[in-house]
C-alpha cells in the first residue's frame, strides 16, 4: 500500500519536529515488506477450534501444516485459516481409531491441503477444476512417468506431485467423497468412517492382496532379503490365483492383467508377452464369463473407469493402461461381457424381474419406472416386460395386498411417456396380462373381490389405451414431418 503523510511542520513544537524529522528520515521514501508469521497464525487458528479433542489432534500435526504452507508458497493466511476449519470439521467426524493413526492422519492432512488449496481455491492458478476426475487424476498421473523415458511436459497434476515432493498419492478417501465434502461442505460421518476404514494406509501393507503390493514394485526398495522374498511370494500367489480362477471382480482382474503383462514385458515372468495376452483372454472365457451374474455385471462394468488415462480401480490406475496389449485385453473383456449381457437379456431377464417382483414390488417398479424409492432404474428405456411370463406375473401380482395390487398398475403411468419404442413389444404383453386378469375375474364368486379385480382390469385397459394414443400421436407427427 502507498501511504501519504500530510503535516504542517511549522506548527509543530520543537520536540515534535525533532521526532518527526527523525521518523521521516527512516520511513519516508522507503518500501517495507511485512512478512506473515505462519507458525503463530496456525497456532492462533488452532486455538479457535471449539472442540478440545479435535484441537488436540490438529495440534499434533501443526508442524506438518506449517511445512505444507511453506511448500505451497502462497502466503495466504486467510486460505490457511479456512483450511484449518475444514480439517477440524473432518476430524470431528472421525472415530478415535482413525484420529490416533498417525500415518493415516498425516495422509489426510496432506491430501486435504492439496485438494483445498490447489484445487478448490486454485491459489496457484493452475485452473485444475475441483471434480472427482481431477482429484483421481492426481493419484493416477504418477504411473506413466515411471515407465516412459521421455515423459514430455509435466501436467498440472504431475507438477503438484513434484512440488510436494511425492510420487505416492494413495487417497485415504475416494474422489467422489472428497468432492462432496469440499464442494458441498457436508461431511457424512458414517460414509466418511466407512471409506477411511478401507483406506490402504489404515489397513497396512501386510493386509493388502498380493496384486496390490506388486503394483508398487517400481518404487519398492529391494535391498532387504525379506522384501525380495515377499515379492516372490506375492508373484507366486498371483499366478496361483490366476490358475484357480480366483479373480472374479472384473476390475480387479484388469489390475492383475496389467501386472502380468508388465512382468512379461520386463521378463520378470517367463511368459512371452503374446502368450500372456492369450492366457488372459482364455481366463476371461473360462473363469469370468461362465460365473458371471447380473449383480456382478452391474457392480463391475463401468466403461469410464476401465479405459483411458483415468482408468482405475481401488484408487489405483491400471498398470500399462496405455499399451496395446492392455487395451486389447480390456476391449476383449468388455466385448465378452456385452455378449453375456445380451444373452441374459434374451433368456433370463424375465425370470430375474419376476423374482424381484416376488421379493419386493417397489424394487420391481424401480427397475422399470422412474420412482424415488426402490430399484436401480435398470430398464427405464429398455423393453423387458414382455420377457416375463404373463401367468406368473398375474399370480405374483394377485398375491400382493389389495392396496399394493392397485398401486402396482398405477406405477406404470409414466413408463411409456415419450418412449414409444417400448410400446410395440410391451403392449401385446399387457393385453395378455389383461386377458389373464379377466379370466381370474370370471372365476371369482365373491362380489367384493370381483370389484377389486375389475379395478385392476380397468387399470390395465387404461394403460393400453394410453399406449395406443401415444402410438397414434407418434405416427401423425411423423406423417406431418416427413424426412
Amino acid at each position: 500500500t502507498r501511504v501519504l503523510l500530510v503535516a504542517n511542520d511549522e506548527k509543530m513544537r520543537e520536540e515534535q519536529k525533532a521526532a518527526f524529522t527523525s521518523f521521516s528520515e527512516k520511513i519516508i521514501g522507503h518500501s517495507f515488506t511485512l512478512a506473515s508469521d505462519p507458525e503463530a497464525a496456525i497456532s492462533a487458528f488452532i486455538d479457535d477450534i471449539s472442540d478440545d479433542s479435535v484441537k488436540e489432534i490438529v495440534k499434533k500435526h501443526r508442524d506438518q501444516i506449517v511445512k505444507l504452507y511453506q511448500i505451497s508458497g502462497y502466503h495466504n493466511l486467510r486460505a490457511l485459516r479456512q483450511y484449518i476449519y475444514q480439517l477440524a470439521g473432518i476430524v470431528a467426524k472421525l472415530e478415535d481409531k482413525f484420529r490416533n493413526h498417525t500415518e493415516l492422519m498425516e495422509a489426510l492432512v496432506f491430501q486435504l491441503f492439496v485438494f483445498f488449496i490447489e484445487f478448490k481455491l486454485d491459489l496457484g492458478g493452475a485452473k485444475i477444476e475441483l471434480c472427482p476426475d481431477n482429484i483421481a487424476a492426481l493419484a493416477l498421473q504418477r504411473l506413466p512417468r515411471l515407465f516412459k523415458q521421455d515423459p514430455g511436459d509435466a501436467s498440472p497434476t504431475e507438477k503438484l506431485l513434484e512440488k510436494y515432493s511425492t510420487n505416492d498419492f494413495r487417497t485415504v478417501i475416494q474422489p467422489k467423497l472428497w468432492f462432496s465434502m469440499l464442494h458441498g461442505g457436508v461431511v457424512d460421518k458414517k460414509t466418511l468412517n466407512k471409506e477411511i476404514a478401507d483406506a490402504d494406509v489404515f489397513k497396512g501393507w501386510d493386509n493388502w492382496p498380493s496384486w496390490k503390493r506388486l503394483w508398487y514394485f517400481p518404487r519398492t526398495d529391494f535391498s532387504s532379503e525379506k522384501v525380495c522374498d515377499q515379492f516372490n511370494d506375492d508373484l507366486n500367489n498371483l499366478n496361483q490365483k490366476l490358475k484357480d480362477g480366483t479373480y472374479q471382480n472384473t476390475r480387479e482382474f484388469l489390475h492383475v492383467a496389467g501386472l502380468a503383462l508388465e512382468f512379461s514385458r520386463n521378463r520378470i515372468l517367463g511368459t512371452q508377452i503374446d502368450d500372456a495376452v492369450k492366457e488372459l483372454k482364455t481366463y476371461v472365457d473360462e473363469k469370468i464369463i461362465p460365473h458371471m451374474t447380473i449383480e456382478k455385471y452391474k457392480a463391475h462394468i463401468d466403461p469410464r473407469a476401465n479405459v483411458g488415462p483415468l482408468a482405475s480401480y481401488d484408487g489405483l490406475g491400471y498398470m500399462g493402461h496405455d499399451t496395446g496389449e492392455f487395451e486389447g485385453i480390456s476391449s476383449y473383456l468388455w466385448r465378452q461381457l456385452e455378449k453375456w449381457y445380451e444373452n441374459w437379456m434374451e433368456n433370463d431377464v424375465g425370470t430375474d424381474l419376476l423374482e424381484v417382483l416376488k421379493a419386493d414390488y417397489m424394487k420391481f417398479l424401480g427397475d422399470v419406472e422412474l420412482i424415488n424409492v426402490g430399484g436401480q432404474h435398470r430398464f427405464l428405456d429398455t423393453p423387458v416386460l414382455h420377457t416375463i411370463d404373463p401367468v406368473g406375473f398375474v399370480d405374483t401380482w394377485l398375491n400382493l395386498t389389495p392396496q399394493d395390487e392397485g398401486y402396482l398398475v398405477g406405477g406404470f403411468d409414466k413408463r411409456y411417456s415419450g418412449k414409444p419404442k417400448l410400446i410395440p413389444d410391451e403392449k401385446p404383453w399387457w393385453e395378455n396380462v389383461k386377458n389373464q386378469l379377466e379370466t381370474r375375474l370370471k372365476s371369482e364368486t365373491f362380489k367384493p373381490r370381483q370389484i377389486q379385480l375389475q379395478s385392476l382390469v380397468d387399470g390395465v385397459a387404461k394403460l393400453i389405451s394410453g399406449m395406443e394414443e401415444q402410438l397414434k400421436e407418434t405416427t401423425q407427427s411423423l406423417e406431418g414431418n416427413p424426412i
